[in-house]
């Protein structure tokens, strides 16, 4: 009699294939899992590193404020000699901004964010507020000045054009504006207010 376990000379039985296939999809189910902390590792990484270069840049910049502001304190101390305290003081405080940038890591500075936010969140809420307020002020600023850029280039554009080519006065700019020649706008036939009765 044949050892049914004895796979040698018969055809692969329906459990075998099975076998087979559970057998490879737990191995490409590993692999995939694998590439994707990998990718996800990687992309952490460069995220963080994105963080830092940004956090580095803005401490550079706060810096450079800083400097603006001493340069202010020594104009102040000359001119008003007991104001430039209170800017040396405000110098200060970004030169401390600065360094907290400069010297903590992003994962730091979020959580002392964290922490202030949970601390005072009305004071978070309306300095959020605020500054909402000021990105719309702002952008609605910026969308006026390239609509009126816009108009003054168009306008240009219209000056420089050859004599006939643009719009002159009186003349009817969209083809609706044209009445029938001889005809005077109360001469139009007035806009149906209906189906027309039989």
């Amino acid at each position: 009699m044949a050892d049914p376990n004895d796979k040698g000379g018969r055809a692969p039985q329906a459990s075998d294939i099975l076998e087979d296939a559970q057998s490879l999809a737990a191995k490409v189910a590993g692999t995939a899992q694998e590439k994707v902390r990998g990718l996800a590792g990687t992309a952490e990484e460069k995220a963080r590193q994105l963080a830092e270069d940004k956090k580095r840049e803005a401490a550079e910049q706060v810096e450079s404020v800083a400097r603006v502001i001493d340069s202010v304190a020594e104009q102040v101390e000359r001119v008003v000699p007991p104001a430039s305290e209170y800017v040396r003081g405000v110098s200060e405080q970004i030169h401390r901004v600065s360094e907290t940038l400069r010297d903590r890591s992003v994962d730091e500075i979020m959580d002392d964010v964290r922490y202030y936010a949970q601390q005072r969140p009305g004071l978070v809420l309306g300095g959020c507020l605020l500054a909402g307020f000021g990105l719309a002020r702002f952008l609605k600023a910026s969308a006026d000045r390239r609509s009126d850029a816009r108009m003054r280039h168009h306008a240009a554009t219209r000056e420089r054009m050859p004599s006939g080519t643009h719009r002159q006065a009186g003349r009817p700019e969209y083809p609706s504006d044209v009445a029938v020649e001889g005809s005077s706008a109360s001469a139009r036939p007035a806009p149906s207010a209906g189906p027309a009765s039989v």
